[in-house]
């Protein structure tokens, strides 16, 4: 007989639907509560009655329709069930003993990526797709017919979802610990907005009669938890006699930007998957090359936080406004990051050779 190369177990993937059942069906009732539910009790004409009268009932209405749309669009909750999505399916990977044992099963490395990796997305996707068709039956009930607006926002929550899971993955393959997994994902998602945070203090502090006036950036779009917060919403504008109103949706072209990335980040992840080596498990970074950048890249956002600290203590207490005392704190706090970095990437406290120092 000729030999098959499959890409999908059955049994892993109902292993996964059954062990974790849980988080599941907790994202199912969350997104039936942030829906639904919502479009149904902020729509109903007993509550519309106690907030309007019988003249701009109708308006008040479509107004909570799209408030409801919004507030189901908030990235934020999106991105932490993606997170908990990519750590369930890939919990295997940060213990030894079950690192060992799903290696040694009967299956590739692909086969093994590719079931989990869609048992991720269908915890995440389904939820989302059976709360759209309740949502479509509460808006018919309530006499709401414009229904283009819902699938939008559905098409967003989809988009922004696939984005996160997929970073969500990617940040998991840099480590091998679990608790650094999180750390990382939101550590990614605000690096640059962090770094030039940082910049400008210095500047500010710098420069004489400067003043830190921060506004969007297009560098910020590698901030992707921040830049949806910013850019993704729902908005209904009334006109200036207030008679008729307009339906604004702002987003959409950042998330398709941003699910086209999420292709990136899951061939990036696959690559990463494949190379990773047993024995890293429980490294703070399994991968060689990321680890200077980790160490030097801590130096400097350490040590440029310290040189504002220390310029703000020295301002507050002695009134001056000298970069000195900053920069003498940006050294001690340098070479402690440093040497903190070194502990993390080599699990151990003696790091303290002569050629480090």
């Amino acid at each position: 007989m000729p030999y098959k190369t499959s890409c999908f177990n059955k049994t892993i993937f109902k292993k996964n639907i059954t062990h974790f059942w849980p988080i599941w069906a907790i994202w199912l009732v969350v997104q039936i509560l942030v829906l639904p539910v919502n479009i149904f009790l902020l729509t109903g004409d007993d509550y519309l009655r106690r907030i309007g009268d019988g003249e701009n009932m109708a308006q008040i209405k479509m107004q909570n329709y799209i408030n409801a749309l919004d507030i189901a669009t908030e990235p934020i909750l999106i991105f932490i069930a993606a997170l908990i999505c990519a750590m369930a399916v890939f919990y295997y990977l940060y213990q030894s003993r079950s690192c060992n044992m799903m290696h040694a099963l009967p299956v590739s490395r692909k086969e093994l990526f590719v079931t989990n990796y869609l048992s991720g997305l269908l915890f995440l996707m389904i939820p989302q797709a059976i709360s759209f068709l309740i949502s479509i039956f509460v808006c018919l009930g309530r006499n709401i017919t414009d229904l283009k607006y819902l699938l939008w926002s559905f098409l967003m929550i989809l988009g922004m979802a696939f984005f996160a899971y997929n970073f969500a993955i990617f940040a998991g393959m840099l480590t091998g610990q679990f608790v650094i997994m999180p750390i990382f994902f939101f550590l990614l998602n605000f690096l640059v907005l962090g770094i030039r945070m940082i910049l400008e203090g210095i500047i500010m502090q710098s420069v004489y009669g400067m003043r830190m006036v921060y506004e969007m950036g297009k560098e910020e779009v590698l901030s992707p938890l921040y830049y949806l917060t910013k850019k993704v919403s729902l908005v209904l504008n009334y006109s200036e006699g207030g008679d008729a109103y307009q339906i604004v949706v702002t987003g959409g072209k950042e998330i398709a930007w941003y699910v086209l990335a999420a292709v990136v980040f899951l061939v990036l992840s696959y690559i990463c998957y494949k190379k990773k080596q047993i024995e890293t498990v429980g490294d703070f970074i399994v991968i060689s090359w990321v680890k200077p950048i980790f160490r030097w890249g801590a130096v400097l956002c350490g040590s440029g936080v310290a040189v504002i600290l220390g310029n703000e203590i020295v301002e507050n207490m002695m009134g001056g406004n000298s970069i000195l005392p900053g920069l003498v704190c940006a050294v001690i706090v340098g070479a402690i990051v440093f040497f903190l970095a070194e502990m993390l990437l080599e699990k151990k406290f003696k790091v303290f050779s002569k050629k480090r120092l």
